[in-house]
């Protein structure tokens, strides 16, 4: 795994299913190269720069109390420890992480399960804010990252409201786990796996559906990206739903 988590993230998206591009297309003696390319030929100078959203790390207070058991955590956690902001669905939108919540939770995991399984605060702290990361760059990703298309998602049926939010929590969800089981490191990928199921403890029905995705019979990872294409060149928000994504998992 890259130590950067986004670059994790979106840098496997590239390579292994053209999603995105890992810099803006640049000009050399009139020719465009890629960022592959250029990091290829040495000769290849022109400037650029990595296509990922602004992340700002909030110090404002933690909303809540912390208290002693998971069971009494709002069912909004993951709300209450990022955001994804758009000002302008045109516009590439910004992403907060709430330290202090982040902090909090990543302390209540170690109180709880971390120090049983010999993980250090520090280190259960790391990954929550990681999973936290990933879950709002996967709504990141799915607003504004070209896919393979090199589109993105039509302006005119991207819309996040209550009727919509199965759609993209689910989808948010699904980048977190695409980034979890690229992990090469076992140990690793299990720790986030289990602190990522541990945050979903009584949370709201929204943040589990991507389950329905990754455990449809057709999925695979080429095929749910495919339907995520699909579902972007919608013009409709009204269309824009799960049932329409679990009926077009085709190969992208």
């Amino acid at each position: 795994m890259i130590n950067d988590p986004v670059e994790h993230l979106l840098m496997t998206l590239y390579t292994m299913y053209q999603w995105g591009e890992p810099a803006e297309k640049s000009s050399w003696k009139g020719i465009s190269h890629s960022a592959v390319t250029q990091a290829k030929n040495p000769d290849v100078e022109e400037t650029t720069y990595q296509p990922r959203p602004t992340v700002i790390f909030s110090e404002e207070k933690c909303p809540f109390a912390m208290p002693v058991e998971i069971n009494k955590l709002p069912e909004n956690l993951f709300d209450l420890l990022g955001a994804y902001q758009v000002k302008n669905y045109n516009t590439k939108g910004t992403i907060f992480l709430y330290e202090a919540c982040i902090q909090e939770i990543g302390l209540l995991f170690y109180i709880n399960a971390g120090r049983v399984l010999r993980m250090s605060r520090s280190y259960c702290i790391n990954l929550v804010r990681e999973i936290v990361l990933w879950h709002q760059l996967g709504h990141w990703i799915t607003h504004w990252m070209p896919g393979k298309d090199h589109n993105r998602w039509n302006r005119k049926s991207y819309l996040y409201n209550d009727m919509s939010k199965d759609v993209h929590e689910a989808l948010a969800q699904v980048f977190v786990q695409f980034a979890i089981q690229h992990i090469e490191d076992d140990n690793k990928r299990n720790h986030f796996q289990i602190i990522f199921h541990y945050l979903l403890h009584k949370q709201q029905k929204y943040y589990s559906l991507y389950n329905q995705l990754l455990k449809h019979p057709r999925f695979g990872w080429n095929n749910l990206l495919g339907a995520i294409t699909m579902l972007r060149i919608l013009e409709n928000p009204e269309d824009v739903t799960i049932e329409y994504l679990l009926n077009n998992l085709t190969t992208n």
